[in-house]
């Protein structure tokens, strides 16, 4: 509520300076520049809060000063992408809680997540030949954290029809891309390891997924 009164007074700051003579849009160059600066401020100010509703808030206030502050000169981008692009950032940005997990006793794989989002508990651990899997549940989805030592260098066998590349995760110098299904309810990374692959995928947003990745045990 505090975010949503000071965006209101803001507002009609500009609004004034708006209608009045001393005021002159700024130009490419200039709204450019704000986007970027105003993109990383924000994200440093949301990493700095420590609670969730808090970020929330802040982030939908953002979105609104964001769209309302910059002039939109002659380009291919509307506000409603802005507001989306924008908004999607941030809510990404919120949903880094998690806590650390601890390897079960049945896991007797070097490699396992440290690493899950707050809202997913752990359900099980199986073994199916040469595949090994951990099993997160939650209200809004699951995770599947898997290693095997069958799984084609080339992915060759991945569904490419109905999942699109959309962006990846660097780590250690290598980029691994992310999979989305054309619903955008699943991404999934396959990362090469050793003799065999890590199969990481789920209900989880590109900022889980990065964090999960990250925190990989003797990655």
């Amino acid at each position: 509520m505090l975010a949503l009164i000071a965006y209101r007074e803001s507002q009609e700051e500009l609004d004034q300076l708006i209608q009045s003579e001393e005021y002159a849009p700024p130009d490419e160059i200039q709204m450019r520049t704000f986007q970027e600066k105003f993109h990383k401020d924000s994200q440093r100010a949301l990493h700095r809060s420590k609670i969730r509703v808090i970020r929330w808030a802040c982030g939908m206030a953002a979105a609104a000063v964001f769209v309302f502050a910059v002039p939109i000169s002659a380009d291919n981008v509307t506000i409603f992408e802005l507001v989306a692009q924008v908004f999607t950032d941030y809510s990404d940005i919120s949903s880094l809680d998690g806590y650390t997990f601890e390897k079960p006793e049945e896991w007797n794989c070097e490699y396992f997540p440290s690493w899950i989002p707050s809202e997913y508990h752990y359900r099980e651990a199986s073994i199916f030949g040469p595949a090994q899997s951990l099993y997160f549940d939650s209200a809004i989805g699951s995770i599947t954290f898997i290693y095997t030592t069958d799984w084609p260098f080339d992915y060759g066998s991945v569904e490419k029809s109905i999942i699109s590349n959309s962006n990846f995760i660097i780590l250690h110098g290598q980029s691994i891309p992310i999979y989305t299904s054309q619903d955008g309810a699943t991404k999934t990374v396959y990362i090469r390891i050793g003799n065999g692959t890590i199969i990481i995928t789920g209900s989880v947003t590109s900022q889980q997924l990065e964090k999960i990745v990250q925190n990989i045990t003797n990655l």
